[in-house]
């Protein structure tokens, strides 16, 4: 029976060592893949902050554009802001002559015109002396105009009634109509 028991312990021994074997390349591989996992699991961390810090200075580069285009933006409303009022100044000046040099002002617009008759609406401001008014352009154009009865929603100037056709000498009007032609002048004086 002894030898029995050298074979059954030779197996023993054999399927020992194997299992042995076995569970140290178990162990081995395991090693290993835990040391693949640590690699994929470095490269992925580098990798996300990487992409990460490339994403932050994307948008750091795109706050700082939106915020010089926010700083032009403002730069320009101010600028708007100045030229408007230049030319709300002007108009104010112009309303705010003396009534001679008024009235040859209006006198000017309506020998611009060409008209030789009709009807001239002036606004509430200018009521009071709208007669003398008339009087005057009549007697500088030639023409036979008539103050209207009613008046215009103008600050100054006047609009002249030819039958159904109106030309507006409205001065907030051509104000208006200068600024759109000499806005790039006025820019040049100002900045």
């Amino acid at each position: 029976m002894k030898g029995i028991e050298n074979i059954s312990q030779q197996i023993t021994a054999e399927a020992q060592a194997k299992a042995a074997a076995i569970l140290e390349e178990a162990r081995q591989r395991a090693q290993e893949t835990r040391e693949k996992g640590a690699q994929q699991a470095k490269a992925e961390s580098e990798k996300m902050r990487t992409e990460t810090a490339q994403r932050a200075e994307e948008l750091l580069r795109r706050n700082e554009r939106t915020a010089q285009l926010e700083s032009k933006k403002s730069q320009l409303a101010a600028r708007q802001k100045m030229i408007d009022l230049a030319y709300e100044k002007a108009l104010t000046k112009i309303l705010t002559l003396s009534d001679d040099k008024y009235g040859e002002l209006l006198c000017s617009l309506c020998g611009q015109t060409g008209a030789k008759a009709g009807e001239v609406m002036f606004g509430k401001k200018d009521q009071s002396r709208a007669a003398g008014l008339v009087e005057k352009m009549n007697r500088q154009t030639g023409a036979q105009l008539q103050l209207a009865q009613q008046t215009a929603p103008i600050p100054g100037g006047f609009i002249l009634r030819q039958g159904q056709v109106e030309i507006n000498c409205a001065l907030d009007a051509i104000v208006r109509s200068l600024a759109e032609q000499t806005a790039k002048d006025v820019a040049a004086i100002l900045f």
